[in-house]
């Protein structure tokens, strides 16, 4: 952009093979209540020619006082916002698919919102094709309780997984583009390092001032995208890549790139919840990215079939932890960890993390008041807690093993216990040796299908 740029806001509208579709998008452009000359239209076509066209051309010589225009940029969402941030020159920029509409007051709630270092972001609501409402969604719903104050982005870190709905600075654009390369997720790379890169409050504009963006929710919308391993897995890793190539090595990953990832990861699942037998595969090329982080648990979830009782686990790690992770990585199964909250009791040791998380799913921490507790009474409750938790997940995972280690009698108690329980049920229990439970009836393993030495070959 030369020079400096007027008051207002420029609306980016990209538009691919559309047709008819677009005329509502624009009408509701055209009834904005915010006055004509503090806003423009430009329209980017991204696909091959369609009707799309010489409708917006009719519409534009109609309502000439509109400030609608049209472009043409190289195929794909990403280029076509681009070009449309190239053609702006107004103080703010907003993106506005051509699919959807947006209420009278959405421009003018929005300018209102802005200011110096505020993203102002409107209320969010979703319908069918056919313009029926749908249920509303966890995204509208958390953008419905952060109404009316600032806050900083990390607080809402979901704004980051659509381009629509908010106000951006046009200073901000000047270094920040949307990345072509990437077939699908472009939106949450380009909003990460924007964000990185300026430091943002976000105001969300209240629900009763009529300030909503209403998007379509089709078939192909990036949520209900057919799977497949194209998209849920080669685009996701190629975002993946983005993200962390785009992080501060320095820094630790914050919730924006947290949430981000963990959106990829979720992409991953879908896919993986009809292929498990891909995931050895899907987890080799995450490790060959050479990420620093990754959500595992987010690909894991609801995919294990083995619970892992272990009263002291990663980042409370006990003498039994190390073999047990190995036993863990050469299984190379999905499991639940169940173990003891020794927060405050024991002092937590992160190196074992990223080992831990990669076969990991749900961690679930039991309370205990005194780990150095061992009276008849608090084992047996402790037992029993433990017991009532994996039958709880059990009925919805279908777990096939359980493993264990003999470094705490309750977590050998709890398995024999679950043996008659759960019918077809392995147990697997990894033997301490010197690290055993001094407190252990050797009688007790009696029933363990595979025990295994900690140390041996």
């Amino acid at each position: 952009m030369n020079g400096d740029p007027r008051p207002g806001v420029t609306v980016v509208v990209p538009c691919y093979q559309a047709g008819g579709t677009v005329l509502e998008c624009l009408e509701s452009l055209r009834h904005q209540r915010l006055p004509r000359a503090a806003f423009d239209v430009v329209v980017i076509h991204n696909g091959p020619p369609d009707p799309a066209e010489q409708l917006v051309r009719r519409m534009a010589r109609r309502y000439p006082t509109f400030g609608l225009t049209q472009r043409r940029s190289p195929e794909g969402a990403a280029a076509a916002r681009n070009v449309g941030i190239e053609a702006s020159d107004r103080e703010h920029v907003t993106f506005v698919d051509h699919d959807d509409v947006v209420t009278p007051n959405y421009l003018r709630g929005l300018l209102e919102a802005a200011g110096p270092g505020v993203v102002a972001t409107a209320q969010l609501a979703d319908r069918d094709p056919r313009g029926g409402a749908l249920p509303e969604s966890d995204l509208s719903r958390a953008l419905r309780a952060a109404a009316g104050h600032e806050r900083q982005v990390g607080s809402l870190p979901q704004v980051i997984g659509y381009s629509v709905g908010k106000l951006v600075p046009r200073a901000w654009l000047d270094t920040v583009r949307f990345d072509p390369s990437l077939r699908s997720g472009e939106d949450v790379e380009f909003y990460h390092r924007l964000f990185r890169d300026h430091p943002a409050r976000l105001l969300v504009t209240p629900p009763g001032e009529d300030c909503t963006y209403v998007r379509t929710v089709r078939t192909g919308s990036l949520g209900r995208r057919e799977v497949s391993w194209g998209f849920s897995v080669e685009e996701r890793l190629a975002v993946v890549a983005r993200l962390h190539a785009a992080r501060d090595p320095d820094r630790a990953p914050g919730p924006l790139l947290a949430t981000a990832l963990a959106g990829q990861a979720w992409h991953m699942n879908r896919y993986l919840r009809l292929h498990p037998q891909d995931r050895t595969t899907v987890v080799d090329a995450v490790l060959d990215l050479g990420v620093t982080y990754f959500p595992f648990p987010s690909l894991n979830r609801s995919m294990a079939r083995a619970a892992t009782l272990a009263y002291r686990f990663s980042p409370y790690a006990g003498p039994a932890h190390e073999p047990l992770v190995r036993l863990l990585e050469e299984r190379g199964e999905v499991h639940d960890v169940l173990q003891a909250d020794l927060d405050g009791h024991h002092p937590p040791s992160w190196q074992w993390r990223d080992r831990t998380n990669r076969h990991l799913d749900e961690r679930v921490l039991l309370a205990v008041t005194d780990p150095a507790d061992r009276s008849p009474a608090a084992v047996e409750a402790y037992v029993e807690r433990l017991v009532e938790a994996v039958r709880e997940r059990a009925a919805r995972k279908r777990y096939d093993t359980l493993v264990c280690t003999t470094e705490r009698v309750e977590d050998v108690l709890a398995c024999r216990r679950l043996r008659g329980i759960l019918p077809g049920v392995r147990w697997v229990c990894l033997d301490a040796g010197p690290a055993s439970d001094p407190s252990l009836d050797r009688a007790d393993l009696a029933e363990v299908d595979d025990l295994v030495v900690a140390g041996a070959d």
